[in-house]
């Protein structure tokens, strides 16, 4: 399911020997794959702190991580938000992240 005009939902494995592993990636396409080590484009651990902030929310509550994406095609980092849930019972990490400019461009049409 896409959100916006490239983002999508996707769901981790969040604890345990999967810890990181594509459940579901974005077409299918990375599916089990693990990317627990994945960082941003400033370094950061950020798929290790997308799985421990959501781990650690009460059922149906939602977080919320921002970060600095660059995927290899792109020209310079762009600034993403996800909003993220933990679904105990199957040990699911959901994500559904955009880009922020994506947004955000039509306010930048008014004026």
């Amino acid at each position: 399911r896409e959100v916006g005009r490239t983002g999508y939902v996707y769901v981790l494995e969040g604890r345990g020997a999967g810890r990181g592993k594509y459940v579901i990636s974005h077409g299918g396409k990375r599916d089990g794959e693990n990317i627990y080590d994945t960082k941003d484009a400033t370094g950061r651990s950020i798929i290790r702190e997308i799985i421990d902030k959501s781990c650690s929310l009460a059922p149906g509550e939602i977080g919320e991580i921002s970060y600095e994406w660059q995927n290899p095609n792109d020209p310079a980092p762009r600034r993403k938000t996800t909003k993220l849930a933990y679904f105990a019972p199957w040990d699911w990490v959901i994500g559904v992240g955009a880009y922020d400019d994506e947004f955000l461009a039509p306010l930048a049409e008014i004026d």
